[in-house]
């Protein structure tokens, strides 16, 4: 097949990266920007054996299932692609998507799959944002990346974030404009700012992070006056140095310019404080519906010690901490493991132990020194849990095992190497932590035959 042919296409269901599918003579297309429901006219960009891709031209019939009077806007390019459609229909694309990723994994356990936990806001929900910075001198661009590129789409409104980050983000590209700070270039490996990093806690205070290849003086108390003149709240100002090249994003030198080196955040009662480089779920309103889930799953399961594995700031291990004697965590990320035993005497939590480094093999160490858990909780990043973990676990015979996942298809692969180690899949529960996109949180109970 000739590419940037032009041809009809109705698109007949959704997939994993958020690309319309539709079917015609034998072949697939995978169509950006186009929703379940529409009939589109499109433009084959790539085309292979069994499959090709394709960009919407123009719209023959937009989809029923479209929400009504959106903006025109091109939500797919910014990773939005579910926000055109209403909301109950985005429900059941992400509750058939766990479905099928339990099957093609071929689980062989028969979990009962609970419905989707829904999202309490659907708009305005996120507490954080990572914001590329390009340009030049004197014409700073900041925004989000275009889809599959590495292009600097300049930040518009967007809905998924709170109103005060446009205002940020106007302040401080208005602000280094005036004093000429060059964007960083990633050709060269020159140029100053790279990343301007922002989170908004619940009562609406601002923690900023500017991440820039190499240190530089600008008159921080009239920067922070600006941001104060146009309603932002800040808590905290750093300046992050990240000198390598690559896709990492933070770098390992943090200096604070104004406020606290921390914002403090709550998920339901529990206070916990955040460094720039903590991890922490993004959906201000559904974590706390989240970690209900892992609650209630831990709840039958009370006993001494908990392993809290991939615990970021400790979050679940202490919202937990009523259920256990003592609580035990491992993260990679040395600042959020100061967080967590700063979070554990916050919230009163007398007997916990938190260590930094990689979980594979500090549970090793774990499994010699202190023997079993009665409760494990996993929350890996997307590319899910080191074999070698799921190993040492089994081989500890740890009775139950809570698996918390932003990838469900990552998740049913874990699941199914814990099963050939001898545990079952007893209850999976989704969580919409995320709507507009395709991305879906997962929580599995997992027993020991």
């Amino acid at each position: 097949m000739d590419s940037k042919k032009e041809m009809i296409l109705q698109i007949i269901d959704m997939n994993d990266n958020g690309q319309g599918v539709a079917k015609q003579h034998e072949m697939v297309y995978f169509v950006d920007g186009a929703v379940l429901g529409d009939v589109v006219n499109a433009e084959v960009v790539l085309s292979k054996k069994n499959y090709a891709v394709a960009k919407v031209l123009d719209f023959v019939t937009k989809s029923p299932l479209r929400k009504n009077n959106l903006a025109d806007y091109d939500y797919h390019e910014i990773g939005m692609s579910l926000y055109p459609l209403r909301y109950d229909e985005e429900i059941k694309l992400k509750e058939n998507k766990v479905l099928n990723d339990l099957k093609k994994a071929r689980i062989e356990s028969s979990p009962v799959v609970n419905a989707l936990v829904h999202a309490a806001e659907i708009e305005r929900y996120r507490n954080k944002g990572v914001f590329p910075i390009s340009g030049q001198q004197y014409d700073l661009k900041i925004g989000v990346y275009k889809r599959n590129a590495h292009i600097v789409k300049e930040y518009d409104d967007y809905p998924l974030m709170p109103v005060g980050f446009k205002v940020v983000i106007e302040t401080i590209k208005e602000f280094f404009n005036s004093i000429g700070i060059k964007p960083y270039d990633e050709q060269s490996d020159k140029g100053v700012l790279r990343h301007l990093v922002i989170r908004e806690n619940l009562e609406n205070g601002y923690m900023i992070g500017l991440v820039a290849r190499k240190e530089f003086q600008f008159e921080i108390a009239s920067l922070v006056e600006k941001l104060s003149q146009n309603g932002i709240k800040v808590v905290s100002l750093s300046l992050n140095i990240n000198d390598k090249r690559g896709n990492a994003i933070i770098g390992r030198q943090t200096t604070l310019l104004y406020g606290s080196d921390y914002i403090e955040d709550y998920i339901g009662y529990k206070k916990y404080r955040l460094q720039l480089e903590s991890f922490f779920q993004v959906n201000k309103f559904a974590t706390v519906k989240l970690y209900e889930v892992v609650k209630s799953m831990a709840q039958g399961k009370k006993g001494k010690v908990l392993w809290d594995l991939y615990c970021g700031a400790g979050t679940i291990g202490i919202y937990l901490a009523d259920y256990f004697d003592k609580i035990m965590g491992v993260e990679i990320v040395k600042p959020a493991i100061i967080n967590a035993r700063q979070n554990a005497e916050i919230n009163g939590v007398t007997d916990f132990y938190f260590e930094a480094g990689k979980a594979e093999v500090v549970t090793k160490k774990w499994c010699e020194k202190y023997g079993r858990p009665d409760l494990v909780v996993l929350d890996p990043p997307r590319k899910g849990v080191d074999k070698t973990l799921l190993d040492t676990l089994a081989d500890l015979a740890v009775a139950d095992i809570i698996y918390v996942s932003c990838k469900p298809s990552t998740l049913m692969r874990d699941v199914k190497i814990l099963e050939g180690h001898g545990y079952e899949a007893v209850e999976i529960t989704p969580c919409d932590l995320f709507p507009g996109t395709m991305h879906v949180e997962c929580v599995v109970l997992l027993s020991r035959k």
